[in-house]
Parts: C-alpha cells; structure tokens; sequence
C-alpha cells in the first residue's frame, strides 16, 4: 500500500508566462495544440 499526504497545492506555471508576458492566453494554447497535436473538443 503506498499513502501519499498532500502538504501544499500550488499552481505550476509554464515558463512561457515569465518569458514570453506578452502573449495572450489565446496564443499560449494555440502554441500548446500546435506542439503536442491536439485541439480541444468542442
């Protein structure tokens, strides 16, 4: 049996937000589609 015990929860930024400030929201995930392959559903 393994027991794992949370002590924090943080979000985990991708660099490209301290790199690359400028860029909306909009282009990080269109990037982020373009790299691994993938569209959301909808």
């Amino acid at each position: 049996m393994i027991v794992v015990e949370i002590a924090r929860i943080a979000r985990i930024w991708a660099p490209s937000y301290t790199l690359l400030p400028e860029r909306s929201e909009e282009e990080r995930m269109n990037e982020a589609y373009d790299t691994y392959g993938v569209r959301p559903k909808g």
